[in-house]
């Protein structure tokens, strides 16, 4: 794939999408490029997929110096004795561990981006604008600061990321409690070509995202070529290719739930005991047969709306939205009783089966176990399109006003110029001037003095 709307034109190879961006910082000319790679997880296993086109407002940050670790999606509300979190580690390393609350301020965009246009990151442009990074090749003022590319919290950055970390999800995936990812091990290899010289390019993995709403992982490496002038950048192309060696691996853990908090670690859980069977043959003489391990005992059935474990692209959060009330039939109206509806109007819900209901097993409320909360709004193609619509109209606006600018400086250049040749003029010619009355004056001195020589001083009679 080539992109032809970049100043450095970048050739990708395979399932990766790539792009580059050229900018001037203290006089350094530079061009990045940015090669983006993802990964499907939602069948179970991490597999390469077509990557998506880089995205020139969060994709393609021109120098990222600190690596970032960053999720997105959604997030179901977690235990009440265990906080959700964000663990990364390499090895017995522990690189970030990040609580995050999704019922408090950070269930908007928990572990994601900071927002470009805020104060956060906006302190550090400089005097430049977030339109004039959209430009294909952007001069920055010296005053920039390039902690405005690091999109992470610092909780969430790390000095570097080499592949095959594990990323660890604590209770902010739908359905499951843990889920451990291992980032995949890969190499990026490019060179730049400018003038018919090659010229190697050195990538380095910075940026690793977790859309847990897309079932995917996206990961980002940066390169970066030097240049004298911008107009070197404008002849040279660039080629890139991925060689991934392992592909990273998937764990789960099924999501908790008060039912499996509350019913023990016992042989024989999901079992309810009955009355025993064998009273029919006490008294008649009969000795009474060995109890059997599962004696007077009865299975339950599994709750049907409990999430699977893998794959994820099945699963989809049930709020049970209406209630169906029963009565049951020949039950004594004995009042504080769960099935007492006769005297107090009430009737007990029942989502299954009458029994369960009976037997006080059946959760009150279960739209707590399966309720989920929207983190972060992930933008429509219309949205997309719209904001790349006014990005794309503040920049002409910018060129324009640019445009106007360097006309009206050029009109001014033009006058100063126009101003100082004539003031030079003038000088030259007052200065001919007072040479030639000079040269006047000296002519009349000299024939006076050989006139005064030639007659004695006295002038001729006419």
């Amino acid at each position: 794939m080539v992109d032809s709307a970049s100043l450095v034109k970048v050739v990708s190879q395979g399932l990766v999408a790539a792009d580059s961006a050229a900018w001037t910082l203290q006089g350094n000319t530079r061009a990045t490029v940015v090669v983006k790679a993802q990964f499907s997880f939602a069948s179970g296993t991490m597999e390469p997929i077509a990557a998506e086109e880089v995205r020139r407002d969060t994709d393609l940050a021109f120098v990222v110096d600190r690596a970032e670790v960053l999720f997105s999606g959604l997030a179901a509300r977690g235990r009440p004795d265990a906080p959700s979190r964000i663990l990364v580690s390499r090895g017995e390393e522990r690189l970030i561990d990040r609580p995050i609350d999704p019922s408090g301020p950070e269930a908007l965009a928990p572990g994601g981006r900071i927002p470009p246009f805020g104060k956060v990151r906006g302190q550090f442009l400089g005097g430049a604008t977030v339109f004039d990074l959209f430009a294909p090749y952007v001069p920055l003022p010296d005053t920039f600061d390039r902690r405005y590319f690091q999109s992470a919290p610092v909780e969430q950055q790390v000095g570097a990321l080499h592949g095959g970390e594990t990323i660890r999800l604590e209770r902010l995936y739908p359905g499951h409690d843990v889920v451990e990812l291992v980032l995949p091990q890969a190499q990026v290899s490019g060179h730049g070509t400018v003038d018919g010289r090659s010229v190697p390019i050195q990538f380095r993995f910075d940026t690793a995202l977790v859309e847990a709403d897309q079932h995917r992982c996206t990961l980002l490496w940066r390169g970066r070529i030097a240049a004298s002038h911008r107009d070197v950048l404008a002849r040279t192309q660039a080629e890139v290719a991925l060689q991934v060696t392992d592909p990273g691996r998937l764990h789960a853990e099924p999501a908790w739930s008060p039912e499996v908090a509350t019913a023990g670690s016992s042989t024989l859980e999901s079992t309810v005991v009955l009355s025993s069977l064998q009273g029919s043959g006490q008294g008649s003489g009969q000795a009474a047969a060995p109890p059997h391990d599962l004696e007077g005992t009865m299975a339950i059935k599994a709750d049907p709306n409990a999430a699977p474990t893998l794959p994820f692209h099945n699963f989809r959060p049930t709020v049970r939205s209406k209630k169906r009330k029963i009565k049951i039939p020949g039950a004594a109206n004995i009042p504080g009783a769960p099935w007492a509806g006769g005297s107090t109007g009430k009737s007990v819900v029942s989502p299954d089966a009458e029994l369960k209901q009976t037997l006080g097993l059946e959760p009150k409320d279960r739209t707590k176990a399966a309720a989920v909360e929207p983190l972060r709004h992930e933008p429509t193609s219309a949205e997309v399109a719209r904001d790349v619509e006014q990005a794309e109209a503040a920049r002409r606006a910018a060129e324009k006003a640019e445009q106007e600018r360097a006309a009206l400086a050029a009109a001014e250049r033009r006058q100063q110029e126009a101003e100082r040749f004539a003031a030079e003029q003038a000088a030259a010619q007052q200065a001919e001037a007072e040479k030639a009355r000079r040269e006047h004056e000296r002519r009349a001195e000299k024939a006076e003095k050989i006139r005064a020589a030639r007659y004695g001083g006295f002038k001729r009679k006419k």
